[in-house]
């Protein structure tokens, strides 16, 4: 079985379809961790020697991002960027909507190949 690609993925955004998805990239950053050491934390060593084990605690994730690259028009324009809007993103082994902001979009061409363009979503974490 050959490994998934990423051209039977659809993506659309506040509605609007993209052109041919051609690649995407899921960027789902680590979390902030806050120092949790209380005054019961363990101690390891003895004596001069005696050390407190910090311990941690995750306040907060990052709510991720999605580039894609496309084929064809991007369906929207410069005006729609900070745009917030659902983003469903649909491909053979994962599929999610979530509330995006459009962060920035390019789009080009050259003569004797296909227009192309890349796309970044925030996710607003809501």
């Amino acid at each position: 079985m050959p490994p998934p690609s990423s051209h039977p993925c659809l993506v659309s955004f506040a509605g609007v379809t993209l052109g041919r998805l051609t690649g995407f990239d899921n960027d789902f950053a680590g979390g902030s961790l806050q120092d949790a050491t209380s005054g019961d934390s363990r101690v390891v060593g003895y004596g001069a020697n005696a050390r407190v084990v910090k311990q941690w605690d995750c306040t907060s994730i990052e709510s991720g991002t999605l580039s894609l690259t496309f084929w064809g028009p991007p369906g929207f324009s410069p005006d729609d960027r900070g745009t917030r809007g659902l983003l469903t993103f649909s491909a053979p082994e994962s599929t999610y909507s979530a509330e995006a902001i459009l962060v920035r979009f390019s789009h080009s061409g050259r003569a004797g190949q296909y227009a192309s363009g890349s796309a970044e979503f925030q996710f607003t974490g809501a």
